[in-house]
């Protein structure tokens, strides 16, 4: 009885240790804010520069001056940027922007330097410019309006200069186009190749008729004659315009038809300008004036078919 209640009285005594919350590993403490090392200072780098390239030429860089040292690659390049065709988008066949700048200028750039440099001898306050935009007229015969959105250029302006410059073109043939008959040397029998040819115009509102229809384009057109000479590099004769279908190749070249007495035929006609036993060379249309053209026919030597042709 003793031993049990012994047994009781130590249970009663003896309590189980109280329960205690199990401690986390304690980490350092943190360093307050001020004892933080500082970050290194980021010092700003000096930016690069990068290469630029530039696409877009200043229109004053293209505006030329005339002189004997400008070239065809100056004249090509400055048109086709005037025209909307700058700089980046001329990286193309040679090819393509030739037809490019014919088809704004009416002719290639080798033949636009010639008559810059001619003009500038003759009329030294030429611009360059002007005379690009005078080229385009010609050739697109845009209005005022459209020309001076592409040019930048007030349409008075416009009007002045194209009218001016043209003139100042024109003026060039008699100049430029000369029938020497001392160039050419005494044996010599046929001097120049002759022929018309045909140009394309905008419809005559005020003399409108049948005469200006030109039946190798079913338009309005021009035409001209030339004479070419042979054994030189140049143009010798050059006369026109007549209305495209109202005189045949041969009646301009002898100045009237078979039906006239010669008599009456136009003295200032080419037929009048060849001198006695000297003669040209043409083609069909010139048939029935052996004394002064020598066509094509059949039997003749191959080289002289290959000369007139």
């Amino acid at each position: 009885m003793m031993r049990r209640y012994n047994q009781s009285r130590t249970s009663a005594t003896q309590q189980p240790p109280p329960f205690r919350q199990p401690q986390a590993a304690e980490q350092p403490p943190l360093p307050s804010r001020q004892e933080q090392p500082p970050l290194p200072s980021r010092q700003p780098q000096a930016q690069q520069e990068q290469p630029t390239i530039n696409h877009y030429c200043h229109r004053a860089e293209l505006d030329l001056n005339i002189s004997d040292s400008i070239t065809n690659s100056d004249v090509l390049r400055s048109g086709l940027n005037f025209v909307g065709f700058d700089d980046s988008r001329q990286n193309v066949r040679k090819e393509l922007n030739l037809q490019r700048f014919i088809s704004f200028y009416g002719v290639g750039a080798a033949t636009v330097k010639d008559v810059l440099i001619d003009l500038k001898k003759h009329y030294p306050d030429t611009s360059f410019k002007d005379a690009m935009m005078t080229f385009n007229w010609l050739k697109l015969y845009d209005t005022e309006h459209v020309l001076s959105g592409r040019w930048k250029r007030g349409e008075e302006y416009i009007r002045q200069n194209t009218k001016k410059i043209s003139k100042c073109i024109q003026s060039l043939k008699s100049k430029k186009v000369v029938f020497d008959k001392d160039m050419f040397h005494k044996d010599e029998v046929h001097w120049l190749s002759v022929d018309t040819v045909n140009y394309v115009v905008e419809e005559l509102r005020q003399t409108p008729g049948t005469k200006w229809w030109n039946h190798k384009s079913n338009s309005a057109g021009f035409k001209y004659e030339y004479g070419l000479a042979i054994r030189h590099p140049t143009c010798v004769w050059a006369r026109g315009p007549f209305p495209a279908a109202e005189k045949h190749d041969k009646t301009v070249f002898c100045g009237g038809t078979n039906k006239q007495p010669r008599e009456q035929w136009d003295r200032n006609s080419l037929y009048h300008h060849i001198p006695k036993r000297k003669k040209a060379l043409g083609d069909s249309a010139y048939e029935g004036v052996p004394e002064k053209v020598t066509v094509k026919r059949a039997g003749q030597d191959k080289e002289v078919q290959d000369l007139i042709d």
